[in-house]
């Protein structure tokens, strides 16, 4: 039963990580995008405009990082359950 509930736990943190890094990855284009036409935003002051995008697609990022990193509590203190129920029969 342990090994089924980790085997779920690895495969949906591996989608959440890649989840995670695809926003991420987005965030970075924005950026690279900003930087190298900085002379172009800045003459048609649109620096205030790529920081809001920038902001909104890092907090996309953010938020997936939370659900994933909630879960991963879920899994970590589930295995802890399992450990401390099998040491409590053991001596019971």
């Amino acid at each position: 039963m342990m090994s089924a509930f980790v085997a779920g736990f690895g495969v949906g943190f591996a989608y959440r990580t890649q989840v995670e890094q695809e926003t991420y990855a987005v965030s970075g284009a924005i950026a690279e995008e900003t930087f190298s036409s900085i002379r172009t935003v800045h003459a048609l002051c649109g620096h205030k405009r790529e920081l809001r995008r920038f902001e909104a697609s890092l907090e996309k990022g953010r938020k997936t990082g939370l659900v994933k990193y909630f879960y991963m509590g879920i899994g970590v203190g589930f295995g802890q359950l399992c450990t401390y129920v099998s040491y409590a029969l053991a001596f019971w």
